[in-house]
């Protein structure tokens, strides 16, 4: 999806917290998702630090997001597609469009 990060709630009180980290999305575009699901969630979820394959996403910025999806919860992983909307090349964008979900 292509998404633009509106809240982040991060409910440690320390670096060292290990409670996860939940983000506040709109979708700008969805180019995939789980056919059992009707829309995507406006949260999500992740790690709270990258040893834990946490993401850092920055409220206001634009990204181009690929993760996994949990019984309705959306999760962001290290491992996953991250990408800063505004570093996503025109040939990929280009690309995106074409996906049939």
């Amino acid at each position: 999806s292509h998404v633009k990060v509106k809240a982040k709630v991060d409910p440690n009180r320390n670096s060292d917290g290990l409670e996860n980290i939940r983000y506040t999305v709109e979708h700008i575009c969805v180019y995939r998702k789980p056919a059992t699901l009707k829309q995507l969630s406006n949260e999500i979820v992740t790690a709270s630090n990258s040893a834990a394959c946490g993401i850092e996403l920055t409220v206001g910025q634009e990204y181009l997001i690929g993760g996994a999806e949990d019984y309705g919860v959306l999760r962001g992983y290290l491992c996953g597609l991250v990408q800063e909307w505004s570093t996503v090349p025109n040939n990929d964008r280009d690309a995106l469009k074409t996906f049939k979900c």
